[in-house]
């Protein structure tokens, strides 16, 4: 399964708990340029901005990013 459609069922399968998904990894790469350090900032802070909404982190897979890291680090502190 390709990467967009794991993350599609995923959303998906959050939206039958009564959830809305939030996934900014899935469309600001499309939107910015994580190579550019002013982008990735941005993006970066847009992340955190729509954690701070949140009542629910939930992680999938087995590879956790250093970006995830500081997503779960940060969900720690305000859930």
């Amino acid at each position: 399964i390709r990467y967009s459609e794991r993350l599609l069922s995923v959303t998906m399968c959050e939206r039958e708990f009564g959830c809305r998904a939030v996934a900014p990894h899935a469309y600001l790469p499309y939107l910015l340029d994580d190579s550019n350090p002013e982008e990735r900032a941005l993006a970066l802070s847009f992340d955190a901005s729509l954690l701070a909404l949140c009542d629910r982190l939930v992680i999938y897979g087995d590879r956790i990013s250093s970006g995830m890291k500081e997503e779960i680090r940060r969900a720690r502190g305000s859930l």
